[in-house]
């Protein structure tokens, strides 16, 4: 929405010194549900960056583990696998409650 939009501006404000990094953070176990959404707060990243986004963005795939990321990517749209192919700053994060 254009209020998020506008607090997105005023955080980017807040750091006139510049980003090293942007991090999109998708739940691996939802990604299908919740790809529309991430595809939203990308095109409003890219709105604010323009292309100099992609020099900064890492995209971080919660509840995964590396070996995950090729069918995650498989898995998406493919003008989001577009925009991962540009620079292919994927990471994954096991943070799943370890079991005993």
């Amino acid at each position: 929405t254009e209020s998020e939009f506008e607090e997105l501006v005023r955080a980017v404000n807040m750091v006139p010194e510049g980003f090293d990094a942007i991090c999109l953070v998708w739940d691996y176990g939802n990604s299908d549900r919740n790809e529309d959404k991430e595809v939203k707060v990308f095109q409003s990243l890219h709105r604010l960056f323009g292309d100099r986004l992609l020099e900064h963005l890492v995209i971080v795939v919660t509840h995964a583990q590396e070996e995950d990321i090729p069918e995650f990517v498989e898995e998406l749209s493919k003008p989001m696998q577009k925009i991962i192919s540009v620079r292919n700053y994927v990471v994954a994060i096991e943070n799943k409650p370890q079991r005993d």
